[in-house]
């Protein structure tokens, strides 16, 4: 046999292909092969794959392994031949992967990477050859077959088909991928890409469960933040006369009620009564397109808004602002004093903050609180909402109202009721339906109004059998946008109407009986004393400085209670009933304390006038 094995190998061919193996062996290629060539899986000729055969027949694979056999070539010669055995893939590209990839084999990675067993498999390249067709193994440190599979996945449907020229990655790839011009990657970049894949995953898994939990919103801060305290490029004017530059964040007629009709009352009459001027600074970035249109609608919907200003300029993205030199600055919210700091230094003034709510309380823990409650260690003069706030801030930070501190408060308006007894009871004897009037602000920006809180309250009433849809009627006023009514059950909806006039809003008081109206800030409200001073039997929140006592101090027709379901459905329970009382409702709002709010405003103009 070993000369029928002699006559049927071409040792030229095999001396050019095995050239590396025979560099230090000194006998010829035909020695070689016999003594180890065939072992690592040498082909005698190119008509035969010796690791084809062997990983092709499990039973020539064992009798090698027996010593039955000085090779599979033998066996073929022997055996194969007369039982119509396989010398070589019938596929072409499957000859083709057996001839080439034995030079990209990397045996010593592979030993490194598996266990294996030398009782199994006659080399590291029968392991190869023989259990990558089974399971994914990697070639070498620079082909990764899961890798390949993962980017290809139309090469894992062709191994699912039991495609003969598939048995793995690696076959694709050298037969037809790098033709193709397929992705492969490496061991290791695989390794990185399914790590990040399992933390994803892991991710996702949370996700699910837990909605935005691993979501980085402390990142998100650092640019948010970065925004108001990084440095601004300011450059100086000088003015004749006396002046005010006022920055707000934002400058847009859907938002002009509550704090900032307050600015704009008192800026009118800094400038129509005390003769200053005054410039705006809007600091929300936005496309100069978006910002022309914002103050074009100013001025189309509210004219003596927007005739205020002399200037009206959005911070530009390269932050460089011209201020005028010696004027003073007037800050509407915590992200607008940095920028209001800076520019009052350039003259050595202080900056008047208008602080009106404790803005950290719009925010849960986190580094935007943090950020918030920053802006007040920043020097400057207090323009306070109210002297409930004063005492809010006197308590949280008593060093603030240190020596020299120079601040002012101002109450908000209360309007009184104008009808007279008759008028009022007239008005509400004979009604068939009472009704329900609630500050109503589902949407995140009104979150302190606690709107899911009524909802809940009034859903546990209607349970209980104390509100009946056909003697109550509920409307909710004041959303910026929601118009749409909210079912609280089946057949029996919430009204909810957006902001509206302020005479439509009134008259839509004055023809209700109760009133609801959260907010769960410092802020002493506005809305719910407003409510009673018209007669509604009113149920609004009690806080640390908004006492039971102080609440019903302000007006009989407050009915206090905490911030909490147990209470509150009792509490408008309460209310309902009182509402039928319609000469104590009468009184209560007569009695009420109500406010000059033109005189307030007075007060503050002529304090930023000159001070």
């Amino acid at each position: 046999m070993l000369e029928a094995i002699r006559r049927k190998f071409n040792e030229g061919w095999y001396a050019a292909r095995y050239k590396t193996f025979l560099k230090d062996f000194d006998g010829t290629p035909f020695d070689y092969y016999m003594a180890q060539g065939w072992r690592l899986g040498h082909d005698p000729h190119a008509d035969f794959s010796e690791l084809f055969y062997r990983a092709e027949y499990d039973d020539v694979a064992q009798a090698l392994q027996d010593g039955a056999y000085s090779s599979g070539f033998h066996h073929y010669l022997q055996h194969g031949i007369a039982e119509g055995r396989l010398a070589v893939p019938k596929a072409p590209l499957g000859r083709q992967f057996y001839e080439q990839a034995y030079f990209h084999i990397d045996c010593a990675y592979l030993e490194a990477q598996h266990r294996i067993d030398p009782a199994r498999y006659l080399s590291t390249y029968d392991f190869y050859f023989i259990e990558s067709r089974r399971t994914d193994i990697d070639p070498n440190p620079l082909f990764s077959e899961r890798g390949y599979l993962y980017f290809h996945p139309d090469v894992v449907e062709a191994r699912k088909n039991r495609d003969p020229i598939v048995g793995c990655g690696f076959a694709h790839f050298l037969t037809t991928g790098l033709a193709e011009g397929r992705r492969i990657c490496s061991v290791s970049e695989f390794a990185r890409l399914a790590a990040r894949q399992a933390v994803e995953a892991n991710k996702q898994a949370l996700e699910k469960n837990l909605p935005q939990i691993t979501h980085p919103v402390e990142i998100e801060y650092i640019k948010h933040i970065r925004g108001y305290i990084d440095r601004f490029d300011l450059e100086t004017r000088e003015e004749s006369g006396h002046g005010f530059t006022v920055i707000v964040p934002d400058f847009l007629p859907e938002i002009l009620f509550g704090g900032y009709h307050c600015l704009f009352r008192i800026l009118e009459v800094l400038k129509h009564e005390h003769g200053l001027r005054l410039r705006l600074v809007v600091m929300k970035q936005i496309n100069p397109a978006d910002a022309y249109a914002n103050v074009h609608r100013m001025r189309l919907q509210y004219p003596g808004v927007h005739e205020l200003f002399e200037s009206i300029e959005h911070v530009p993205n390269d932050r460089h602002l011209v201020v005028s030199a010696g004027w003073d600055v007037l800050s509407y919210a915590c992200h607008t004093h940095y920028l209001a700091a800076q520019i009052g230094a350039l003259s050595g003034r202080l900056p008047y903050f208008l602080i009106q709510d404790d803005e950290s309380e719009f925010h849960g823990a986190g580094s935007l609180r943090s950020f918030i409650r920053s802006a007040w260690d920043i020097p400057h003069i207090g323009i306070y909402n109210s002297a409930i706030l004063v005492a809010h801030f006197r308590a949280m930070r008593p060093q603030q109202f240190g020596e020299g501190y120079r601040w002012c408060s101002f109450e908000n308006e209360i309007k009184p009721l104008t009808d007279s007894q008759a008028e009022f009871i007239a008005r509400h004897a004979h009604k068939r339906r009472r009704t329900i009037v609630i500050y109503a602000r589902p949407e995140a920006h009104a979150a302190r109004n606690e709107f899911a809180i009524i909802m809940l309250s009034l859903h546990k009433l209607i349970e209980d059998g104390e509100l009946d849809r056909d003697k109550w009627r509920i409307l909710g006023v004041g959303s910026l946008h929601y118009c749409e009514a909210y079912e609280i059950v089946p057949g029996y909806s919430v009204d909810i109407r957006p902001k509206m006039p302020v005479d439509d809003y009134e008259n839509l008081l004055k023809e209700s009986d109760v009133g609801i109206s959260l907010i769960s800030t410092p802020h002493p409200g506005i809305i719910h004393f407003q409510m009673a001073s018209f007669g509604l039997s009113t149920v609004t929140n009690t806080s640390a400085i908004r006492t039971a006592a102080s609440l019903r101090a302000q007006s009989a027709n407050i009915v206090p209670s905490a911030l909490s379901l147990a209470q509150m459905p009792g509490r408008i329970l309460q209310a309902m009933r009182d509402s039928a009382d319609l000469e104590a409702r009468f009184a209560n709002a007569q009695a009420q304390h109500t406010v000059d709010y033109a005189q307030e405003i007075a007060k503050v103009a002529d304090f930023l006038a000159h001070h």
